[in-house]
């Protein structure tokens, strides 16, 4: 069985509510990471987006130090 991964459409996006954070990897090769953080600023302004540098796409392995610290406090914000 294939599963592809499902690309939300701008009124999807918009229309999410609770607290979202997206990390993207500054080396990303699937996409292009400053035109997706780019997108979801202006699709979802209220949304925190982070570029991280020297990381991929599997961002969390590559670059625990930053990335995970990042994360955390992301999750304990109010």
């Amino acid at each position: 069985m294939k599963v592809y991964p499902k690309v939300f459409s701008n009124p999807e996006m918009a229309g999410i509510s609770a607290p979202v954070y997206f990390l993207f990897g500054e080396k990303e090769v699937c996409y292009n990471p400053r035109a997706a953080a780019e997108r979801v600023r202006r699709v979802m302004p209220h949304a925190s987006v982070k570029i991280v540098p020297h990381a991929g796409h599997l961002l969390v392995m590559e670059c625990p130090e930053s990335v995970n610290p990042s994360i955390a406090a992301f999750l304990r914000s109010p």
